[in-house]
């Protein structure tokens, strides 16, 4: 069982402690390829940890948070969620790539993220939370208790294999 991380890039300004508003209801938009016919998938697909939105595996033990047959195989493919794997993109390490999420995934491979809605962050000096970030393009702001402009720029996303969740 393969696991992957999401890993961000993304260059702060001001800002740090960029992440999901609500983990449990963020969607996690991806695309996929399918490791048994290497078809990759055209549309954007996604997957959330909201209670109830798991899919029980009759072939297996466990559930996922999305399954998809392939088009080209026929195999279905699933991923999971791993929960407790979410860390912030922190400011420390800003314009290098952070692991934030992890996904187990079967008989798929995660090839595209697309940053969307539902992001946070807060204001590097003052703690002043930002809500409700769009992050498919370059965000701007003011931090009025610090009086400075507030950006994220330039996010870009990779996932890398990792041995363990």
């Amino acid at each position: 069982m393969p696991f992957f991380a999401l890993a961000l890039s993304a260059e702060l300004s001001n800002v740090t402690r960029l992440g999901p508003s609500d983990i449990e209801e963020f969607r996690w938009h991806l695309k996929f390829r399918c490791q048994s016919c290497e078809e990759v998938s055209e549309k954007w697909h996604w997957a959330v940890l909201t209670e109830g939105s798991s899919i029980d595996l009759s072939s297996s033990r466990g559930a996922a948070q999305f399954a998809e047959k392939c088009p080209g195989c026929g195999r279905v493919n699933t991923l999971r969620v791993v929960e407790k794997s979410f860390k912030e993109y922190s400011i420390e390490k800003n314009g290098q790539f952070q692991h934030i999420a992890r996904f187990e995934c079967r008989g798929m491979v995660p090839i595209e993220f697309k940053p969307s809605d539902g992001w946070h962050c807060y204001g590097e000096e003052t703690d002043t939370h930002f809500d409700d970030i769009d992050l498919s393009e370059d965000w701007a702001e003011y931090d009025e208790k610090a009086q400075l402009p507030v950006e994220i720029n330039n996010v870009r996303a990779e996932f890398v294999k990792v041995k363990d969740r």
